[in-house]
């Protein structure tokens, strides 16, 4: 990483504390210093788990500015950037681990496919 956006990050983001829940206001303020960084969102792998981040690339998308990925214990293992109009997920199934979404019956605590009959009827049963 350049270290004109390490200096940026150790001045703007120094702790764990302050870059904690701050990754989309971030990345626009860290946008607007360096117009050469595109911003992503999408889901990041910490640890076991996935989790819904933003963070920047550099024009190529071939380096990774990631202004709060210092927020967690342990290093980002995975970026995985979502199209601009992805529908967000509302949470993950407590029966499969999945990401659930509004439109995909994801509106309980259960994914579509793992939604009991007795909590939605099947839309359309065959």
């Amino acid at each position: 990483m350049l270290q004109k956006y390490l200096e940026w990050i150790n001045y703007y983001y120094p702790t764990k504390e302050s870059a904690r829940l701050q990754c989309e206001q971030a990345t626009i303020a860290m946008q607007e210093e360096f117009p050469e960084l595109n911003r992503v969102r999408g889901n990041v792998l910490v640890g076991l788990s996935y989790r819904p981040h933003w963070w920047l690339v550099d024009r190529d998308q071939t380096e990774v500015v990631d202004p709060t990925a210092h927020q967690w214990e342990t290093k980002v293992l995975e970026y995985n950037g979502l199209p601009e109009d992805a529908e967000e997920p509302l949470g993950k199934c407590i029966n499969c681990g999945e990401l659930s979404y509004k439109s995909r019956g994801g509106q309980t605590y259960f994914c579509e496919d793992c939604i009991p009959p007795s909590v939605f009827p099947k839309r359309n049963p065959e």
